[in-house]
């Protein structure tokens, strides 16, 4: 008989060391959570501000930004320490970017464009460690720089670490039943503008096509909930709509996760709503 491959002890005190993912926290007890946009403005005070405001995640977008991964580094560690979850968007799926992000600091990766189940699994396999990926090992400060046991803290890591596919595309919503049942794929994140585009009603966000995806996506979620495994839905893309956002997610019970802000639009906004009282 092989010993085994770790205590009772050692996997509780990686349970207790390693940082909790607080969206992952709420989408075990079935509760929404909200992100704020992390695109212009890099400077970890942001982050204090939005802790103080509320949230519980930021949403770091390298997708469509000039931040470099030193800076991701300097982002991620104010985000830990204030216990907020940090999330990036990659700018394509790949090692490249998705396990270098994770030793970083980030707790969970959305990759664009997620197309096809070959989609999935590359993304699963550098975001998860084994046996559902084949992410490399490295200590990081999720950890807090403690010599734990290996497999333990992988599987804690594992349990920790949010693999999320974002559905924008056709041939994304079409594979999405697909998609879903991919092992070790957590959210199936709806970017609502860009799927609107190739759904050729671009930015018409109360368009029955839209909310018929959004039904979809949603019904695949829960099709792939099964024998313990959850798989929900978020979605990016409807700051400017809060009445549609409030629709959707009384309508979806597994809707639970949103981007919600973004630190250019609240910056000119707030400048904007300013000058306009002062001026007056």
């Amino acid at each position: 008989m092989s010993a085994p491959k770790y205590s009772a002890e050692q996997l509780a005190y990686c349970q207790e060391t390693i940082r909790p993912n607080l969206i992952m926290q709420n989408i075990a007890a079935g509760k929404r959570s909200f992100s704020a946009g992390m695109q212009s403005y890099y400077s970890p005070e942001v982050i204090h501000m939005m802790k103080l405001a509320g949230f519980e995640s930021v949403h770091i977008n390298l997708e469509h930004s000039a931040m470099s991964l030193q800076t991701l580094n300097d982002i991620c560690s104010a985000a830990l320490a204030h216990n907020i979850t940090p999330i990036i968007v990659t700018p394509k799926n790949g090692n490249e970017y998705i396990s270098r992000a994770l030793d970083l600091g980030v707790q969970g990766v959305i990759v664009p464009r997620i197309s096809t189940v070959a989609d999935a699994e590359e993304m699963v396999k550098y975001c998860k460690y084994r046996p559902l990926g084949e992410r490399p090992y490295m200590t990081q400060m999720q950890m807090q720089y403690q010599p734990m046991n290996f497999v333990a803290t992988m599987e804690t890591l594992n349990a920790r670490t949010l693999c999320m596919a974002m559905i924008e595309t056709k041939e994304g919503l079409e594979n999405i039943e697909a998609i879903a049942k991919v092992p070790g794929v957590d959210v199936l994140f709806i970017g609502s503008f860009d799927l609107s585009d190739e759904l050729g009603i671009t930015g018409q966000f109360d368009s029955p096509i839209l909310e018929a995806a959004f039904d979809r996506v949603t019904a695949a979620a829960k099709a792939a909930s099964v024998d313990g495994r959850v798989v929900t839905v978020g979605a990016g893309g409807l700051n400017s709509r809060p009445d549609v956002l409030k629709k959707f997610s009384e309508k979806y019970d597994n809707l639970l996760t949103f981007m919600v802000a973004r630190d250019r639009d609240l910056l000119f906004a707030g400048l904007k709503n300013h000058y306009k009282v002062i001026s007056a």
